[in-house]
């Protein structure tokens, strides 16, 4: 019971208070409570129009009766709200039982319409106790009253009625009381059933509820994350040096940025609602009809077309044009990213080609992307395997995502130069070597991952590779794409030339690896050591690379080759040290890390591999 505070509540709601059922953790349990308090104030009811009717007539004995049923009957209640149900229940029906019992013989005994309330009782009792409890009372019950009225047929007791009691009344009370326990019995087992059945129903319910909310949050969710990416697109295309055009299936315009305005010189209210033949001169407008006739029919165009300026003037513009895809049977309309071309001859030609491969490289990446999204469905319907093939596709997006986003971004500082380098020949043509590198660079790593895409259905191809020769590549590769990195790397071989067992994918694994050590030292300086040898038997390549950065805390080492157990942080290590690791078993070595000084992970790490010599 809960403590009830003197002056806190009102007296309705305190009678309220006390009139409220206790609450039982079995819900079987909750319905006997409830049934029991019905009971207790239904006979404290009737036994107050008892007394009542008793003090009215002046039966003094009947009255004393009554009370010692009332206290019996509080009694329960009492027990009842210090949730002694079982115990409460039996107080309750003895007390009921004791009560009619002595009615009985301060009155007309078995003639007496009290008897009727007997099969009341064991009523009650099929409602409130088990089936063998309910067994117990029944006869109890029955021999009590086949007591009172074999008393009353031997003259034990004697009373007004007494002579009129016959051996054919026991035999009568007996069938009448036997007929109302069986029904109790069978009625009590039909209550818990269909009690039963509608708790597991409500529990369907409920479960079906919170499987319901939980599909309502998962959607807001989806709903949110729409619209933050919505917002982050508005924000891209808002910040972006590339004009923005969009148009709907007629050629009007209905969205551009303010880069496209700047190169123009249009305010945006003047070009919004125009129609995009207007920015085009006679002889330039035959081409860019053309161009617009393939919308319906190709998903990527890339061209460049002069556009006129509000002033009259033209310049060379280059279009990558996307066609959109159409909702609910309606077009969409396409739209397209614009750059200036405008500058020297070479460098124009040299952009030019960087964008057609970067372009070709978006278009074997968004195949991959669908060959590796189609290759996940797949493997939902598979019954084994299915988490590793999810996590492999998930790490091919992580790679294609990651690398070629270091490579665009050393393309894009290279043309920086370029462009700011127009007057110094030099540069300009380092500048132009540079970005062709990395834009080879790109499309080769387009054409490994193409090849690790297959890796487990490949046979394994053993080739004789210059380790050497892959790291001194490994580090020029570097030096372009860190190019405003201070670099030192010391590198020590012991022979000229180590020969290993493996394939030219090798050399991605060593890359990512120095990329990583070095862009994790920070962008002023970064201090690699290297070193190749091989074991004293002869038969095994060692290669070991440490930097001087922040190195990779202890807890964190345990797993750092299998990223499906690190969910707190995704850590980019470029072709990804779990692969990294599949690459090296996949030839019989192995690959390890560890503090590049002993006892002391602040001053950097070293990872050490070892593959067969060839």
């Amino acid at each position: 019971m809960i403590p009830m505070k003197k002056g806190s509540i009102t007296i309705f709601e305190r009678v309220k208070y006390y009139l409220k059922t206790p609450t039982f953790r079995d819900e079987e349990q909750n319905r006997i409570a409830r049934l029991l308090q019905i009971s207790i104030i239904t006979l404290i009811i009737g036994i107050v129009i008892g007394l009542f009717n008793c003090l009215l007539f002046f039966f003094l004995q009947t009255g004393l009766i009554l009370i010692l049923g009332l206290v019996g009957v509080v009694g329960s209640y009492i027990l009842l709200r210090y949730h002694h149900l079982r115990i409460a229940s039996w107080i309750l029906l003895l007390s009921f039982m004791i009560t009619l019992i002595f009615m009985l013989l301060v009155g007309d005994g078995s003639h007496d319409i009290v008897i009727m309330l007997f099969p009341v009782a064991i009523m009650v009792a099929g409602l409130l106790l088990g089936k063998r409890s309910l067994i117990v009372f029944s006869l109890i019950v029955i021999l009590s009253l086949q007591s009172i009225i074999l008393a009353e047929v031997t003259g034990v007791i004697v009373n007004g009625m007494s002579d009129l009691t016959l051996i054919a009344d026991m035999v009568a009370v007996m069938a009448i009381l036997i007929i109302s326990a069986v029904e109790a019995f069978l009625l009590s087992g039909s209550i818990r059933s269909s009690f039963r059945r509608a708790l597991l129903n409500e529990r369907a319910l409920n479960k079906s509820n919170i499987t319901l909310k939980s599909e309502i949050n998962e959607r807001n969710q989806v709903e949110e994350s729409l619209r933050k990416s919505e917002k982050l697109y508005r924000t891209l295309i808002k910040t972006t040096s590339e004009g923005y055009w969009r148009v709907g299936p007629d050629l009007i315009t209905i969205d551009v940025n303010n880069s496209l305005c700047n190169m123009l010189g249009y305010s945006k209210k003047e070009i919004m609602g125009t129609h995009i033949f207007d920015f085009f001169e006679e002889d330039d407008l035959k081409i860019m009809k053309k161009h617009a006739s393939q919308i319906s029919r190709t998903k990527y165009r890339s061209y460049e077309i002069p556009l006129r300026k509000k002033n009259g003037e033209t310049f060379h513009a280059h279009f990558n044009a996307t066609t959109l895809p159409e909702m609910d049977g309606v077009k969409q309309g396409s739209f397209a990213l614009i750059t200036d071309m405008t500058g020297p001859n070479e460098l124009m030609e040299e952009i030019q080609m960087t964008n057609r491969a970067l372009k070709n490289s978006e278009k074997v990446t968004l195949k991959i992307l669908e060959d590796l999204s189609r290759e996940n469905e797949e493997r939902k319907i598979a019954e084994e395997g299915k988490e590793l093939e999810m996590n492999r596709a998930e790490l091919y997006l992580d790679l294609l995502g990651h690398d070629i986003g270091n490579l665009h971004q050393g393309i894009d500082g290279w043309l920086t130069i370029a462009k700011g380098s127009c007057d110094n020949k030099i540069m300009l043509n380092k500048a132009l070597d540079g970005s062709k590198r990395l834009t080879e660079e790109t499309l080769r790593l387009v054409k490994n991952v193409l090849m690790l895409s297959r890796l487990k259905d490949v046979e394994r191809l053993d080739e004789k590779i210059d380790m050497v020769k892959v790291v001194n590549d490994a580090i020029e590769n570097a030096k372009v794409v860190f190019i405003g990195t201070e670099l030192e790397i010391n590198l020590k071989c012991d022979e000229k030339n180590i020969y290993i067992r493996t394939e030219n994918i090798i050399s991605e694994v060593v890359f990512n690896l120095i990329h990583n050590s070095i862009k994790f030292q920070g962008l002023q300086k970064a201090v690699l050591d290297i070193r190749i040898s091989k074991d004293e038997k002869g038969k095994i390549m060692i290669l070991h690379i440490a930097d001087h950065g922040p190195g990779i805390p202890d807890e964190q080492k345990i797993n750092l080759f299998n990223r499906g157990k690190i969910p707190q942080k995704k850590i980019h290590t470029g072709i990804g040290l779990l692969l990294v690791s599949a690459l090296v078993e996949r030839y019989r070595g192995t690959i390890k890390v560890e503090n590049r000084v002993k006892d002391d992970q602040s001053r950097g790490s070293r990872f050490i591999i070892e593959l067969p010599l060839f």
